[in-house]
């Protein structure tokens, strides 16, 4: 699932993220991925969260499309949890606890 769906946009071409080399360029790509998804989910009313949309799952409101994003994203920063712990690193998160 991706923001594109809850937006309505077409989904962007994932062969141009083949095309970032350097570290600074991914960071960037990543944060202006997250600053759109911020967006979209400011722009959103209650009648277009409430929406049917089609999605790789079939069709599904709008509001569970973004839980099932939300989801995804907590397990992949759980994974990375255990990896900066295993290296000693404790997540900025959690870091001054």
């Amino acid at each position: 699932m991706c923001v594109s769906t809850v937006s309505g946009e077409k989904i962007p071409d994932q062969k141009e993220l083949q095309k970032l080399k350097t570290r600074a360029e991914i960071l960037k790509t990543l944060s202006d991925s997250y600053d759109h998804g911020a967006k979209v989910l400011a722009d959103m009313s209650d009648e277009k969260a409430t929406e049917v949309v089609e999605s790789r799952f079939g069709a599904k409101p709008r509001w569970a499309i973004v839980m099932s994003m939300v989801a995804n994203n907590m397990d992949h920063y759980g994974n990375l949890v255990v990896y900066l712990r295993l290296d000693g690193i404790a997540p900025p998160r959690s870091a001054g606890q």
